[in-house]
């Protein structure tokens, strides 16, 4: 589903079992690149799951973010 038009609250539902992670991941470090981002909901439900694998930690590197109603 295209994600575009939806709330916070909407996209995390959406990303409810988007991601699984299906190795252990124990003892890596792991970087998330997204291009935009605009709620957090897609990084943090997937750095929920690295997390869950094992993750030592996971970092995001983004290009942009949307701003916040309250920054424009």
């Amino acid at each position: 589903m295209d994600q575009k038009q939806l709330n916070k609250r909407e996209r995390e539902q959406n990303l409810e079992q988007a991601f699984v992670c299906s190795q252990d991941l124990g003892g890596h470090n792991i970087l998330i690149v997204d291009d935009v981002v605009t709620t957090g909901a897609t990084v943090n439900t997937l750095a929920g799951q690295l997390l869950e694998a094992g993750a030592n930690t996971v970092d995001v590197f983004t290009l942009a973010r949307t701003p916040k109603p309250s920054d424009k």
